[in-house]
């Protein structure tokens, strides 16, 4: 009665064991069928090559001639002031005497922009406030820019020859100055000299 019960025991051991070695078995194999191609996919992709950001030009040439006359002198604002030239220049004055100029303004940057002309400097005691100074535009149509006491010009905004205030690319300006002592010019104003300094300033729109 004894052997019965022990194999029985053993027997029932043994067919508890069994399908829990199976069920460990099937469950690796499961999970090693998934990991091989369970979860296997094609993949593609697009790609937009060559996007750019580029960025525009600011830049122009002063053309400056004494007198208005002769080849004068040319720079650029990468040039700029050693190689710019004077736009005036007197000798020798007295009352009643007067000197002249021009300066031609070209556009050559790619980006549409306006043009501003301002005194840098005047140093000369009262002589450059004696000075009188008057610069006309020269369009089809010429337009006084400024006009008074040398020393006392503010920044004045400037046309191109067409007459806009906004410059694009080839456009040009002329700028014709005049510089005069009046007749009633101070004792003061003998033996000085007046130097002015201007400044072509360009902003893109």
């Amino acid at each position: 009665m004894i052997r019965p019960a022990t194999y029985l025991k053993t027997k029932t051991k043994g067919m508890k064991t069994l399908p829990l070695a199976l069920l460990i078995g099937g469950t690796v194999a499961t999970a090693g069928l998934i990991g091989y191609g369970g979860l296997a996919a094609w993949t593609v992709t697009t790609q937009n090559n060559g996007s750019t950001f580029a960025t525009g030009t600011v830049h122009h040439t002063n053309l400056a001639k004494v007198g208005g006359a002769g080849a004068g002198v040319s720079c650029t604002d990468l040039t700029s002031p050693g190689s710019c030239g004077i736009i005036f220049t007197l000798a020798a004055g007295k009352p009643g005497s007067s000197t002249t100029g021009t300066v031609q303004i070209t556009h050559t940057g790619s980006l549409a922009s306006t043009f501003q002309l301002t005194l840098a400097s005047a140093t000369g005691g009262t002589l450059c406030t004696s000075l009188n100074a008057s610069i006309v535009d020269n369009e089809g149509t010429p337009a006084s820019v400024y006009s008074g006491s040398l020393s006392a010009m503010t920044a004045q905004n400037l046309k191109q020859s067409a007459g806009s205030a906004t410059w694009n690319t080839s456009d040009t300006g002329t700028y014709s100055f005049t510089v005069s002592l009046p007749n009633n010019s101070a004792n003061a104003d003998m033996g000085q000299t007046c130097t002015a300094a201007y400044t072509w300033t360009q902003t893109n729109s």
